[in-house]
């Protein structure tokens, strides 16, 4: 965890005697938004709120520079995505305040905005692999947090469309799969929210088989850890109608992040999954 604030911290900053161009500071802009959602984890919202202010005068900066179309659409949406992350934390996992739906709502307008003003100079011409990755993980918070404020229906809706971008990715590689998991376990999740068992039990195949490779079983990135308790929740979801199965899912989400270092226990995502997996033990 401190390695990762030193490393986004250093590129949040410009060099020494850097001269800052439209580019640049479309790059520092993302980065000090990231630098921002990391802060966050750890507990120090004030710092993040200076990086996210940071943020925010770098991308004037270069608006004033003229950086413009595709690329500068793009930077805003990553760093939309940064702010509706601080967001869903924000929010914690429990029931919502008024305070906190707020804040969730705005979020997800202010990220959909984006994901529109990006789109737009895509028109199927984007062919990165990072543009897809974006998209998709776009599409998925969004999806997330309109699951979060009760809107079912557009959850839905927008997991599908961050499933469509990551079967644009290419899913070759085992290591590569687990780039469409996020987004089919966000389908679940939907789905498993309006009792469509069956359906969300479908849409979160993909992604258990995904974390089965052995590639991806004997990887040492804990990241991989967190990630899979989060599918390993979606599938308990979505055998809510099957208590056996959902009591076995929930073991095994429980197990994954148990097996993580204590530092990244500590994170706020961490914390959060954890709290969400005992809510849904509670409900058997």
């Amino acid at each position: 965890v401190d390695e990762a604030i030193a490393m986004i911290g250093a590129a949040s900053q410009p060099g020494k005697d850097e001269r800052i161009t439209g580019f640049s500071a479309l790059n520092l802009a993302g980065n000090n938004a990231a630098a921002g959602l990391v802060q966050t984890e750890v507990g120090e919202r004030a710092k993040a709120d200076t990086l996210l202010a940071t943020a925010a005068g770098y991308l004037a900066q270069a608006k004033a520079q003229g950086a413009g179309g595709a690329n500068f659409a793009f930077i805003t949406l990553l760093g939309e995505q940064w702010r509706a992350r601080i967001a869903s934390l924000d929010a914690g996992s429990g029931p919502l305040s008024q305070a906190q739906a707020a804040q969730t709502q705005a979020a997800l307008a202010k990220l959909n905005e984006a994901l529109a003003g990006s789109m737009k100079f895509d028109q199927g011409k984007t062919r990165l692999r990072a543009v897809y990755e974006g998209y998709a993980s776009a599409y998925t918070l969004s999806a997330r947090l309109a699951l979060r404020v009760g809107d079912t229906a557009a959850s839905t809706e927008l997991a599908r469309q961050a499933v469509a971008q990551g079967q644009l990715m290419g899913n070759q590689t085992p290591r590569k799969r687990l780039n469409s998991a996020d987004a089919q376990t966000a389908l679940a999740q939907a789905l498993a929210a309006q009792g469509q068992w069956a359906a969300a039990r479908e849409a979160v195949a993909p992604a258990l088989a995904a974390y089965r490779a052995p590639a991806v079983q004997q990887s040492d990135d804990q990241l991989i850890k967190f990630d899979h308790a989060q599918v390993l929740l979606a599938a308990a979801q979505a055998h809510a109608d099957q208590p056996a199965e959902k009591a076995k899912f929930l073991a095994l989400a429980t197990r994954q992040l148990e097996s993580m270092p204590a530092s990244l226990k500590r994170v706020k995502s961490a914390v959060l999954l954890r709290q969400e997996i005992a809510a849904e033990m509670a409900k058997r």
